[in-house]
C-alpha cells in the first residue's frame, strides 16, 4: 500500500499504532481477507448494503478496549460511532472513530469527552454546513 505522508515515505514504512477505515463494507465473514499482521481488529459491520461500516486495527502489544457505541439507524441520525481505549507508555488515550452519513442529522452529545481524546473520522461536513463559506 502506498500512501503520501510528511516525508513522502510509503505506508509501509510509517508505523501505525491504531488506524481506522470509515466506510469499510466488511461483514464478520469477510474478516479474514483482510490480513493487517501484527494488528488486532476490531469491527463495526456495515449496515444492510449501505456503505457503512468501521475497520479498526491496533498493534498487537498494546492493551485495548473496543466498544460498539452507535450503530447506524433508519432514523435521521445515521451515524456510527466506535470507541477504542488505549493504553500506551503507560497514558490512557481514548479514541473515537466516527462516520456520519451524508444528509444526516448527526448528534454527538452522548460521546464522552475529556483530556487525551481523539475523534476521528469522515464527518461528510462541506464547509456551508458548519458555517465557513
Amino acid at each position: 500500500m502506498v500512501c503520501p505522508s510528511p516525508r513522502g515515505q510509503s505506508c509501509s514504512k510509517v508505523l501505525m499504532t491504531v488506524f481506522a477505515i470509515m466506510e469499510a463494507k466488511i461483514t464478520p465473514d469477510k474478516l479474514q481477507f483482510f490480513p493487517f499482521k501484527g494488528y488486532t481488529l476490531h469491527l463495526l459491520p456495515c449496515f444492510r448494503q449501505i456503505t457503512s461500516g468501521i475497520l479498526v486495527g491496533i498493534k498487537r502489544d498494546m492493551a485495548n478496549d473496543f466498544k460498539i457505541v452507535k450503530k447506524m439507524g433508519n432514523g435521521d441520525d445515521r451515524n456510527e460511532v466506535v470507541h477504542l481505549n488505549v493504553w500506551y507508555n503507560a497514558r490512557h488515550f481514548r479514541i473515537n472513530s466516527i462516520y456520519s452519513h451524508p444528509n444526516s442529522y448527526p448528534d454527538f452529545s452522548f460521546i464522552d469527552s475529556s483530556t487525551e481524546t481523539i475523534f476521528i473520522g469522515d464527518f461528510n461536513s462541506h464547509p456551508s454546513s458548519v458555517g465557513l463559506s
